[in-house]
């Protein structure tokens, strides 16, 4: 039990440092008037090279049998799949329910606004990305580890 917790607080040092970039990127495209959804994507795939990175260097052991060309290709299509659910949720927040509107009393409030979806549709992300790399990308060695206990 204790290596899952070191390992949920390294993943999610690596969130924090991930979504840091993220949404640095995504602030800076939307203050040059990149629309929202654009400046979403070049956002998350900024964020998932580093997010790559750190995960199998920091957080996951590599998975016995895979080469890394391997494990790249299924952390793309696990990104992937979050790219879609991050955005549309952005979408959803932004178009369908009007959340953006909450940041009008801020001095930004169109800025304001794009981040606290942004945030919301961060928030949905971060359960299943951790499950996806938790269940595809995990190593075999820190599996026995965590049964062991």
């Amino acid at each position: 039990m204790k290596n899952l917790f070191i390992q949920i607080l390294k993943y999610s040092l690596t969130g924090v440092i991930t979504a840091i970039i993220d949404f640095a990127v995504f602030s800076l495209l939307s203050m040059y008037h990149i629309h929202y959804i654009a400046s979403n994507i070049a956002s998350y795939f900024c964020s998932m090279i580093a997010n790559y990175w750190l995960s199998v260097n920091f957080v996951f052991d590599h998975k016995d049998g895979w080469s890394r060309k391997k494990e790249f290709a299924v952390f793309v299509c696990l990104s992937l799949i979050g790219l879609l659910i991050n955005t549309f949720f952005l979408w959803f927040f932004y178009d369908v329910i009007y959340l953006y509107l909450l940041g009008n009393d801020a001095v930004n409030s169109v800025q304001a606004g794009k981040m606290l979806c942004k945030a919301g549709a961060t928030s949905i992300l971060l359960v299943y990305s951790f499950l996806s790399k938790k269940l595809f990308l995990k190593g075999q060695k820190r599996e026995k580890e965590l049964t062991a206990e």
